[in-house]
């Protein structure tokens, strides 16, 4: 690969890490927003929910560093990947440091709901049940994702 097409590629990686992150930030806050909207709430977008989103958001940095720091350990393997085998991701993540980052990742992830479900409570004056409905849609997604991605490599 040529070195410009290199220095493109990493410039375009560097730019996507910084700005990506906040375009995710402002959607998630603008669902949650509308579903609490839906549910009879009474919050603001800004500053309301983007500060409560924004908090929520914290534990996930935590377990971005514990993750960094666990795939770290990980010893450099070769995988080979074929269309005739779709299980070959199979031996990347039957690597214990992965198989413990995912229960981690869970944890974190219902940290963050709880923070999300008492931020929604709280500026919205919603119930507790509709502000739980509302703060566990993301932490089903993840769920389901995680879920996806194991039977997709065939743990599951």
């Amino acid at each position: 690969m040529p070195s410009s097409m290199q220095s493109l590629m990493t410039v375009s990686a560097i730019v996507a890490a910084l700005i990506v992150p906040f375009i995710i930030w402002i959607i998630v806050t603008g669902v949650i927003h509308l579903l609490s909207m839906a549910a009879g709430g009474e919050g603001k977008f800004y500053p309301q929910m983007m500060t409560i989103v924004g908090f929520s958001m914290l534990p996930l940095i935590f377990n971005g560093i514990i993750s960094i720091g666990l795939f770290s350990m990980i010893e450099p393997q070769t995988i080979n990947m074929s269309t005739a085998d779709p299980t070959a991701m199979k031996e990347l993540y039957s690597n214990s440091y992965l198989l413990v980052q995912m229960p981690v990742g869970i944890i974190f992830d219902v940290w963050s709901t709880i923070i999300l479900y008492f931020g929604i409570m709280s500026a919205h004056k919603l119930s507790s049940n509709s502000s739980g409905i509302i703060a566990a849609i993301p932490l089903v997604f993840s769920v389901i994702s995680i879920i996806w991605t194991f039977r997709g490599i065939g743990i599951l």
